[in-house]
C-alpha cells in the first residue's frame, strides 16, 4: 500500500486485492491484533509472564484472530459486500 497524504488522500494499493489479507492491513494500521496488552509484540515484559495461569489462553487467542484474519483477502471483502 502507498499513503497519499492531503485533500483525497489515503491508501492506494500496489498490489491486487487478493494479495492482501485483512491481518496485514489491521496490523500495519492498528499496529497489531493482540487481544490483551501484555501478549503484543513489543510488549514490555510481564514480572508475571512465567507464573501466570492465563497466558497460555491469551496465546492461543491471539493466534486464532490471528488465524481468522489472515484467512480473509481484501477481495473477500469486496466480493461479499456485493
Amino acid at each position: 500500500m502507498a499513503a497519499v497524504r492531503g485533500k483525497g488522500g489515503g491508501y492506494r494499493l500496489n498490489r491486487k486485492p487478493e494479495e492482501y489479507t485483512i491481518g496485514s492491513i489491521l496490523k500495519l494500521t492498528e499496529g497489531g491484533l493482540a487481544a490483551v496488552s501484555c501478549t503484543s509484540q513489543g510488549a514490555a515484559a510481564c514480572s508475571r509472564t512465567q507464573c501466570c495461569e492465563a497466558k497460555p489462553m491469551w496465546d492461543r487467542l491471539d493466534k486464532m484472530i490471528d488465524d481468522f484474519f489472515e484467512d480473509i483477502t481484501l477481495a473477500d471483502l469486496l466480493k461479499d459486500g456485493r
